[in-house]
C-alpha cells in the first residue's frame, strides 16, 4: 500500500509541478554544509535504531531463569519492521557513498591519464574541463 501511495504521490506531483526550463543549479559547498548540518544521517539513524531496540525491549520479558519470552507480539513485529527499515536505509546510504567514492576514483584516474599526455594536450583538456565546470557551476 505504501509503494502504491508513493507512486500516486509522485504522479500527482509530476502532473502539478512543471518541468523547469533549464536544470536547477548544482549544489554549492555552502548548500552541502547547510544540508549536512540540517540532517545528520548517522545521528538520525542511531536514534531510529535506539527506538526500535526500545520497542523490542518493551515487547520481550526476561524470565527469572534468564530466558526471554514475548509479552507483546505486535510490538515485537513493529520493532522488527523498524529494524528492517533502518537496515535498508543504511544499505542505501552505503551504496550511494560507494558510488561517489567510485566516481572520485574514476575522476582521479582520468586526471592521471591526462597528466601523462603531452603538456599541450593536457592544457587543452584541462581548459575544456574548466569551461564545463564553469557552465555547471561545479
Amino acid at each position: 500500500m505504501t509503494r502504491d501511495e508513493d507512486r500516486n504521490l509522485v504522479e500527482e506531483v509530476a502532473a502539478v509541478v512543471p518541468h523547469p526550463a533549464r536544470p536547477p543549479a548544482p549544489v554549492t559547498d555552502g548548500d552541502r554544509h547547510g544540508m549536512r548540518s540540517a540532517i545528520n544521517f548517522y545521528s538520525e539513524l542511531d536514534g531510529m535504531i535506539a527506538d526500535a531496540r526500545l520497542l523490542s525491549d518493551y515487547a520481550v520479558a526476561i524470565n527469572d531463569d534468564g530466558t526471554r519470552r514475548v509479552k507483546n507480539p505486535q510490538m515485537l513485529a513493529v520493532s522488527h519492521r523498524m529494524r528492517a527499515t533502518n537496515l535498508a536505509l543504511a544499505l542505501k546510504h552505503s551504496e550511494m557513498v560507494w558510488s561517489v567514492e567510485r566516481l572520485e576514483q574514476m575522476h582521479d584516474a582520468i586526471t592521471g591519464a591526462i597528466l601523462q599526455a603531452d603538456r599541450e594536450t593536457g592544457e587543452r583538456v584541462f581548459a575544456a574541463l574548466k569551461e564545463v565546470c564553469g557552465r555547471w557551476s561545479l
